[in-house]
């Protein structure tokens, strides 16, 4: 018989960028179960989840609700996404939303 050639895998995305330029506000619920739920997800599948462009209201409820990095821990990792050939530093959490000021500097990710 006649075999099927084996399907190549699809490719996954390294990636997650939102926009959220044009989100006014974001409630608890929606922290928590959204956007805290995708990052779980992302991570899960070996996807960095980022998200550019949130206002003050809504950078604070992100944080509030530890969806986002800290201030210190996000430099660390946005250094380490954005500069891939250094060494990982030792301790660097995974799995949460990375904050960008703005769209165009989360496309600079490779």
């Amino acid at each position: 018989g006649r075999k099927n050639p084996p399907r190549e895998k699809p490719n996954r995305p390294r990636f997650l960028i939102l926009d959220l330029s044009q989100v006014p506000n974001v409630d608890a619920s929606a922290a928590r179960s959204c956007f805290f739920q995708l990052a779980k997800m992302c991570k899960k599948n070996g996807i960095v989840m980022c998200a550019a462009g949130a206002n003050a209201k809504v950078d604070w409820v992100l944080r509030t609700h530890d969806v986002v990095y800290s201030s210190e821990e996000e430099k660390l990792v946005q250094d380490e996404l954005l500069h891939p050939h250094k060494i990982e530093p030792a301790g660097t959490p995974k799995g949460k939303l990375i904050l960008f000021d703005s769209i165009h500097e989360a496309l600079q990710l490779r």
